[in-house]
């Protein structure tokens, strides 16, 4: 994956990463199964996953399939300045 190529060839320590899902209204579920691919890959590199922007039915998706449980909970329409904010309040009390 281009992301993870991108990570390993960064000079600093990535923690974080966070998907904007505002320009997508809807995730359908292969899609959803490569992103908790996605996240697992990133979990054993000590990387947390978040999403931003995601709209209702988002969420559901997510949810339904165990995804919103792994990175923490995916709120509707969250941004990512809020998503931030709420990974380190929950490092900072972990």
């Amino acid at each position: 994956m281009d992301l993870l190529n991108r990570i390993e060839k960064r000079d600093s320590d990535v923690e974080l990463v966070v998907f904007d899902l505002t320009s997508s209204s809807t995730v359908d579920f292969g899609a959803a199964q490569m992103l908790e691919k996605l996240e697992e890959k990133l979990d054993s590199r000590g990387i947390d996953l978040r999403f931003a922007g995601a709209e209702s039915e988002v969420v559901q998706m997510f949810e339904t399939t165990g995804l919103a449980a792994n990175v923490g909970g995916v709120r509707p329409e969250e941004s990512i300045d809020d998503v931030i904010d709420r990974w380190r309040t929950e490092r900072s009390s972990s």
